[in-house]
């Protein structure tokens, strides 16, 4: 049988698992296992059509692997969506890279072209890669023949032997009853694997294509009119700038202002800074001469966006010195500083020639790995134990770690021996009480964190 049929035949029983086990529905170790799985099948079948897989994309393939382990070791509350649609991103870059393939416009377009248009290319000859069988495999169709001879028999003799033995004539009856209670949700299970099957399959087939697409950019922007925007983007944050500083000193310590200052804006920020950064790409790219003026201006572009950058990080610091850690504030100071380090490099790329979109790349991909092995639950709620416990912060607040309790269960328990705040212990008590509480869940929709923290819970729940 040729190895496309078996391909197509492990990725009917993936899709058909996928559906059935529903691993994006609380990812944990059932996540990772899918994403390691589509990965190594993908790398396999590349390597089986003897292509060479680029040292690039071994790289992204190693760092697809890498984040979908992830989920098998840590929780990561309140990032999880992010962080599968990362999994999926660099399963997507492998793909692309898989293949060596080579679009004039960049990667980008590539891999949407991989995803969307290259998928019905040369379907008809797809599919009959399915069918074709080298001579001496003829017995399989003999073999398949024959079973389909075989069915109506079976039919016939259950039908006998069931009124032969009772006790069989309910095990028949049970399965039975099984498979019309259960008939329409598998059959709507076994119809999209098929789905998912033929889809991964194209895309296998696709990611090393035979004729490479060609997208190439012909338009360019004049420099006068990129020199106009920039130099008002310019002002405009100039502007900015100087009243977020003045903003942050008038503010001083007091909570009400901080509190102001700290939630504000951030979304915004986000599209301030993906603009500055589309911004970036495109006159850079298309201005034809980028004469000093240019290379100002954009310069000016990266400097003013670090200083926003900044101005926020200053905001947020001045915040958690007085109100102290949550998710959300880590993971703003972990997006902040990624965003400023992909600034540097494109104030590097003004002065020397180098891959931005892919060192940019590489950057998303290393930040995102770090923040998916960094434990930044547990790495809060330590921080907050041990300010509070030297009095840096007036009051711990444990509600906040029901949104991430198992990330949070270890320091809290630590902070439960140290103190001797009665009322504080009786609040971590009934934490840990309601964390014990909680439904069992199978382990495949657990990660290893979450099973660690389960069992020390029991022995400190046993203990008191």
């Amino acid at each position: 049988m040729r190895k496309e049929t078996f391909l197509f035949i492990g990725l009917l029983v993936y899709g058909y698992l996928f559906m059935v086990l529903k691993p994006v529905m609380d990812p944990g170790i059932g996540f990772a296992a899918f994403g390691v799985a589509g990965v190594f099948m993908l790398w396999a079948y590349v390597l089986s059509t003897k292509k060479r897989i680029s040292p690039t994309g071994q790289a992204i393939g190693f760092l697809a692997v890498l984040q979908a382990l992830s989920f098998a070791l840590f929780e990561n509350s309140t990032i999880q969506e992010p962080l599968c649609l990362a999994t999926v991103g660099f399963a997507a870059l492998f793909a692309y890279y898989a293949g060596n393939m080579d679009f004039a416009m960049g990667t980008l377009p590539g891999v949407a072209g991989l995803f969307t248009f290259s998928i019905f290319d040369n379907l008809s000859e797809k599919a009959q890669m399915l069918f074709h069988f080298k001579k001496e495999r003829k017995g399989l169709w003999q073999a398949l023949i024959g079973f389909a001879v075989a069915l109506p028999i079976l039919g016939i003799l259950i039908g006998l032997l069931a009124n032969a033995d009772a006790a069989f004539e309910g095990a028949v009856e049970g399965i039975a009853a099984y498979v019309n209670k259960h008939l329409f949700e598998q059959a709507l299970y076994i119809a999209a694997a098929v789905l998912i099957a033929a889809y991964l399959y194209s895309l296998f087939l696709s990611a090393a294509p035979k004729n490479r697409g060609q997208w190439v950019i012909t338009r360019h922007v004049p420099t006068a009119i990129a020199a106009m925007v920039l130099l008002l983007v310019n002002l405009l944050y100039a502007f900015f700038f100087a009243v977020q500083l003045r903003e942050i000193w008038g503010a001083g310590s007091e909570a009400y202002a901080l509190s102001a200052l700290a939630r504000e804006g951030f979304f915004e920020l986000c599209w301030v800074c993906g603009i500055n950064f589309l911004l970036f790409t495109v006159f850079h790219k298309l201005v034809p001469e980028k004469k000093a003026g240019m290379r100002f201006l954009l310069l000016l572009l990266c400097v003013m966006s670090q200083a926003i950058i900044i101005t926020a990080l200053l905001k947020m610091n001045l915040y958690i010195a007085n109100y102290g850690l949550t998710l959300l504030r880590v993971q703003t100071i972990w997006f902040m500083v990624s965003l400023f380090s992909a600034f540097v490099l494109m104030e590097i790329r003004l002065f020397k020639k180098m891959p931005l979109f892919k060192w940019v790349a590489v950057l998303c991909a290393i930040s995102i790995v770090v923040a998916s092995y960094a434990d930044i639950g547990g790495m809060v709620a330590r921080g907050n134990a041990e300010r509070y416990m030297k009095g840096e912060l007036k009051a711990f607040e444990v509600r906040q770690y029901t949104h991430f309790p198992y990330e949070a269960a270890p320091e809290l328990m630590a902070l439960y021996e140290q103190t001797r705040e009665e009322e504080l212990k009786e609040k971590l008590m009934d934490f840990m009480r309601a964390l014990d509480s909680r439904a069992e869940e199978a382990v495949w929709y657990q990660s290893v964190q979450k099973i660690n923290v389960e069992k020390a819970l029991d022995d400190f729940l046993k203990n008191r």
